[in-house]
């Protein structure tokens, strides 16, 4: 059949201009076609010629995008490989939000599959570690970035991504290397790495689990916040909760300073603890006029 469909392939209108007097019969024909292609798919490899219609589809044609879409998740989830330049045209697809979750699992097989995937791909992924709150979502994409890390070589970008997640993970579980890893977070936030929104829940859970705070999860805390990310509103409530006014806390104090740097509001309890909050404000204002003297 796989000779059949490359004939039947052949016949696909690329121009959209097929007309028989008034009448253009092109997209009864491609939406055929595209049919065909669909209960063909995983039967056979498909030839160049398929693929040439789902590159041009990808590129000119968003009415059949969803088409072409679910054929190639079903033709790769039986573990045949997908070309480079389909692939080329699937990241400039998977971009677009209502088109993420559909082209992942494209990407996902392929994955599965063993299949190398670009460096984009991989970045699109790493910063759901950041942007999505779906936690469903982060751990699958953990999983596949895991995958990848195993299937073929990343990026120090992505290797490092991937490493932080992994530590933030460990930390949450209250694991055994649970010290190594808040050691491993504090040497990364030094160099400038930015906390994945697990490693912010990490963080959150230790402060919840001990009755004092952890000089070490401070100290990532205030790296974080010189690094001029910005920290969590939950995680900001549970430092000041932990906040006493009397007691000389040094690290909660530069990090309520650099809430001020990096525009971030201070909560109303704060200010309720001696006034702490003008105090914070004073003490900023203070360090940068000495700095601009």
């Amino acid at each position: 059949m796989a000779s059949d469909v490359s004939l039947v392939s052949r016949l696909y209108v690329f121009d959209n201009d097929l007309k028989l007097g008034e009448e253009n019969f092109a997209d009864i024909v491609n939406k055929n076609i595209l049919c065909l292609l669909y209960n063909e798919a995983g039967k056979n490899a498909f030839e160049d010629d398929v693929f040439r219609i789902f590159n041009h589809i990808f590129v000119f044609e968003n009415d059949y995008q969803a088409n072409v879409i679910k054929i190639l998740q079903k033709y790769s989830a039986k573990k045949y490989l997908i070309p480079d330049e389909t692939m080329l045209a699937l990241e400039n697809v998977i971009s677009i939000p209502e088109w993420f979750d559909q082209v992942l699992k494209v990407f996902e097989s392929m994955i599965y599959n063993k299949q190398s995937v670009s460096e984009k791909i991989l970045q699109i992924i790493a910063d759901y570690f950041y942007l999505s709150h779906d936690k469903k979502l982060r751990d699958r994409l953990f999983h596949l970035l895991t995958m990848v890390d195993d299937n073929q070589d990343v990026s120090d970008e992505i290797f490092d991504i991937l490493e932080l997640e992994k530590a933030s993970l460990v930390i949450s579980s209250n694991l055994s290397d649970a010290n190594h890893a808040i050691v491993y977070l504090f040497e990364k936030t030094k160099e400038g790495k930015r906390l994945t929104i697990n490693g912010f829940k990490a963080l959150s859970k230790v402060i919840d689990n001990r009755s004092k705070l952890n000089e070490e999860i401070l100290k990532i805390i205030l790296n974080t916040s010189n690094n001029e990310q910005i920290i969590t509103d939950d995680l900001i409530q549970k430092l000041v909760k932990r906040f006493k006014p009397h007691k000389v806390q040094k690290y909660l104090l530069e990090i309520f300073e650099n809430l001020v740097k990096n525009n971030q509001d201070i909560p109303n309890e704060l200010s309720f603890k001696s006034e702490i909050g003008e105090s914070v404000k004073n003490t900023t204002r203070h360090r940068l006029a000495m700095l601009t003297s």
